[in-house]
C-alpha cells in the first residue's frame, strides 16, 4: 500500500482490501450514531461535485484558464484529448489513401492516431517506447517503407536524430493544432519518410 512510488494506481489493490473492513466499522458505529450517514452522505456529494468538474475540465480545459497556477508543468487533462480531427486533414488523407504507413514516437500517440485515423491504420511506434505496439507482427516495419511520422512539435528538435537513424527523406508535410476551446494545447507535425533501418531497440 505505501511501498511503491509511482502513479496512485499502481498500489490502489492493497487499498481496495481495506474497503470491506471500513465498511464494517461504519455500520457498527452507525446503529447508535449519526455521523456515520453524515459523513457517507457528504462524500457522496463531493465524489458527484468532483466528477462534474472533472469532467467539465476534461471537455473545456475550464480550470487551467481560469487559475492558470494550478498546473504550472501543463495540464495533464489534455492527453484525454481525442485526435479524431486529424482524419480531416487533407495531407492525413492522402497518406491514407497511397496506404503511407503511420509512425509515432511513443505509445500514447500511436494509441491516439490509430483511434483517430480508423481501424485500417496501426501505426508502428519507435522502439524506446513501444509498450502494447510492439507485439504487433509488422511492429518493426520493412526496408523501404513509405512512412508518415507524427510528432508533437515540441519533441521534435530532441527527437530528430533518432528519426534519421531509421528513416531517410524526411520532409515536412503539416502542422495540425489540438485543443479546447479553440485554444491550441498540441502542436502535431507530420512528416513523410522512408525506413532505411529495422525498427528495434539499439544498444
Amino acid at each position: 500500500m505505501f511501498g511503491i512510488k509511482g502513479f496512485p494506481h499502481w498500489t490502489m489493490p492493497g487499498w481496495i482490501v481495506t474497503l470491506p473492513l471500513l465498511s464494517n466499522y461504519l455500520a457498527q458505529q452507525s446503529v447508535d450514531r449519526r455521523w456515520p450517514k453524515v459523513w457517507l452522505s457528504a462524500c457522496a456529494a463531493l465524489s458527484v461535485a468532483l466528477l462534474v468538474a472533472g469532467v467539465g475540465e476534461i471537455q473545456s480545459a475550464w480550470l487551467g484558464r481560469r487559475f492558470p497556477d494550478v498546473f504550472r508543468t501543463g495540464d495533464p487533462t489534455v492527453e484525454s484529448v481525442e485526435w479524431t480531427q486529424l482524419s480531416s486533414l487533407s495531407e492525413v488523407k492522402t497518406a491514407i489513401r497511397d496506404r503511407y504507413t503511420f509512425v509515432a514516437t511513443k505509445w500514447r500517440d500511436g494509441g491516439k492516431l490509430a483511434q483517430a485515423l480508423g481501424p485500417d491504420v496501426l501505426p508502428l511506434v519507435l522502439p524506446d517506447d513501444p509498450h502494447g505496439f510492439s507485439f504487433e507482427p509488422k511492429s518493426k516495419g520493412r526496408i523501404g517503407l513509405a512512412v508518415m511520422i507524427a510528432i508533437r512539435q515540441s519533441e521534435l528538435p530532441s527527437r530528430l536524430p533518432e528519426l534519421h537513424r531509421y528513416f531517410t527523406d524526411i520532409q515536412w508535410v503539416a502542422k495540425a493544432r489540438i485543443g479546447r476551446g479553440g485554444q491550441t494545447e498540441i502542436s502535431l507535425v507530420f512528416l513523410r519518410g522512408r525506413q532505411v533501418r529495422l525498427l528495434e531497440r539499439q544498444s
